[in-house]
């Protein structure tokens, strides 16, 4: 179990072992899948996909690729006249990896949110006394379904009794998700399917940079109350962008017992400047210490 406050802050790096992309290879999957859809509706006389004429389409993701920007979000920052495209073109490429398949437990490695998992769960009424937050940075919803999943079969529970679980462990999303999981009219399975309906209701939840801007909104300000109750904060996965870094103030709040993050793959250098960024006496971790490396080296549990 988990007893003292602990805060996970997740970025595209947490969700990679499970099928999602980093933030610089969705760049190129949108363009890869806008260029392989245009080709057959163009064949077939098509000019619109998903209520935007094609043309446009093709221009936001040719775009996308000529500027060179680390990120679609700074993309569309810049290029509002294609936000609800781009939106539209995340949704379409991140919704075909929320495959449940993928967040199967295999005999070959166990994950990150397999070990953290383990460390949270002894039984169905001490689960809710685990002191552990997720901020994630990430519009996919795979944390959510893992923990329903992993719940509803270690206890055998039923879906409403899940929920109520899961209800204990706060996740707050500060760019918007794909939808929320459950019911309502904005909600969709955490499946596959790509259709209109759900991709419009996916996009609909997509908050870019600019939107957030630099009024805390509702979610930005759970998190920094969050934190502000935080013994121990972790960031996993983060590429430590500036603008995320300023607008969540993990670094100035309070001091923690813990202060770490993952360096995977960072250069020295870049460790250094990541731990200037995010302020406060940051540790980032070894660059090859992937996230469940970097938890089974933390002495947190």
């Amino acid at each position: 179990m988990i007893e003292r406050p602990t805060v996970f802050i997740l970025g595209a790096g947490a969700s990679c072992p499970y099928g999602f992309p980093s933030g610089r290879k969705l760049i190129f999957k949108i363009v890869e899948g806008v260029r392989h859809r245009l080709v057959g509706q163009r064949t077939r006389g098509e000019t619109m996909w998903m209520g935007f004429d094609i043309d446009d389409v093709s221009r936001c993701a040719e775009e996308l690729l000529a500027s060179a920007m680390p990120s679609v979000d700074l993309f569309l920052e810049n290029r509002p006249e294609f936000e609800a495209i781009g939106k539209a073109l995340i949704a379409a490429e991140l919704i075909p990896c929320e495959n449940p398949s993928r967040l199967r437990r295999n005999w070959e490695r166990t994950e990150w949110l397999e070990y953290l998992y383990g460390k949270m769960v002894s039984t169905a009424t001490a689960f809710p006394q685990n002191q552990i937050t997720f901020i994630s940075f990430n519009y996919d919803r795979l944390i959510e379904h893992f923990f329903f999943t992993s719940l509803k079969s270690s206890f055998c529970l039923s879906d409403e009794d899940t929920h109520s679980l899961l209800g204990h462990i706060p996740i707050v999303h500060v760019h918007g998700q794909l939808g929320v999981l459950g019911s309502g009219a904005d909600s969709r399975p955490f499946d596959t399917q790509v259709t209109e309906a759900t991709l419009k209701t996916a996009a609909a939840g997509i908050k870019v940079i600019h939107e957030v801007g630099d009024t805390p909104t509702a979610e930005y300000t759970r998190a920094h109350q969050l934190l502000g109750q935080a013994e121990i904060v972790c960031f996993l996965g983060f590429g430590y962008q500036e603008d995320n870094v300023r607008r969540l103030r993990a670094g100035t709040i309070r001091s923690y017992q813990v202060f770490a993050g993952t360096g995977f793959g960072l250069e020295a250098a870049e460790r250094t400047q990541s731990a200037q960024l995010v302020g406060g006496n940051i540790a980032i971790d070894d660059p090859s210490r992937d996230c469940v490396l970097f938890l089974r080296n933390q002495d947190i549990f």
